[in-house]
């Protein structure tokens, strides 16, 4: 079965990739996501290879150099706090 029949109807899905066409900042990118819509992050969980993007809207990079999984995690993390104001 297809990935997407497990993900929420009408999510906002954003693929990380270093080698994606768009650098962006990420805090800047999280705080300008709709604030009533379900966003979906999918992160590789690999030292190699790509992320199967068919399923997903958008490909952006946070970084220049390669991060692993846990950076990319770490950086999600800290942006959506700084977003919703968790301390």
């Amino acid at each position: 079965q297809p990935v997407t029949l497990h993900l929420p109807a009408g999510c906002v899905r954003v693929g990380f990739s270093r080698s994606a066409p768009q650098v962006v900042a990420l805090p800047k990118f999280v705080d300008e996501l709709d604030k009533d819509s379900t966003t979906l992050f999918v992160v590789g969980a690999f030292a190699h290879g790509k992320v199967d993007v068919s399923y997903v809207d958008k490909m952006i990079s946070i970084s220049e150099y390669p991060l692993s999984a846990a950076c990319c995690i770490s950086r999600i993390c800290h942006s959506l706090e700084n977003k919703w104001t968790i301390v």
